[in-house]
């Protein structure tokens, strides 16, 4: 992903993890004001997401465009996990799926972007 961003001419800038392995919103919130961010990328690793209600609390007041990567969470849902919980990529105006060998859905290659 910073290779992408490098090459749209955009400076990506990192935010701290919390102990559980999720954004820390309190670094997102002062990343956001100190950077000028446009795009907010959150990657959900190992099926462990943020609080995404908050995430897009922070991205709509901030003006910033939330994008999820969700190659790592598939199925997963957010909240309490049960039937009327979105799954994750449904916060976001888009979310990228890479299919690389290595991920939970894969082709070998390749990758999806769902909007």
């Amino acid at each position: 992903v910073p290779s992408a961003i490098h090459r749209a001419g955009a400076k990506p800038v990192y935010v701290e993890s919390t102990s559980g392995y999720t954004m820390d919103l309190t670094d997102l919130k002062s990343k956001i004001a100190s950077s000028g961010a446009k795009f907010c990328m959150i990657s959900h690793m190992r099926g462990k997401i943020a609080d995404m209600d908050e995430v897009k609390r922070i991205c709509d007041a901030e003006g910033v465009v939330l994008l999820e990567d969700c190659a790592h969470s598939i199925g997963v849902r957010f909240g309490n996990g049960t039937a009327n919980c979105p799954h994750t990529g449904h916060h976001g105006v888009a979310c990228g799926i890479s299919s690389q060998s290595y991920k939970m859905l894969n082709s070998g290659e390749g990758g999806f972007f769902l909007t």
